[in-house]
């Protein structure tokens, strides 16, 4: 009648944006220390440093874990880039 629902889920935007831990390793170097370091003093566990390494998902709790051993903040680790490469212009 006049009271219609439409039940379609809505598309999801595909996600164009990504974490990228450049920084993490650069102030891992800065301060001396080692990604065993981070495994054995930090509590952070191999496979989480694994994927930290190439690029993916960590948890949350990872990364603040992470940020108390380091002292820092979450932005002098991470940074939010595009996964799309940058197109040249002419």
């Amino acid at each position: 009648m006049g009271n219609e629902v439409n039940m379609e889920t809505p598309k999801k935007t595909p996600l164009t944006l990504r974490l990228d831990y450049t920084k993490l390793w650069k102030l891992l170097i800065d301060k001396k220390r080692k990604k065993e370091d981070l495994r054995r003093e930090a509590g952070v566990s191999a496979a989480s440093i694994s994927r930290l390494t190439r690029g993916e998902n960590v948890t949350t709790d990872t990364l603040l874990r992470i940020c108390q051993y380091l002292d820092c903040d979450i932005a002098d680790i991470c940074e939010v880039v595009s996964s799309n490469p940058k197109r040249e212009t002419n």
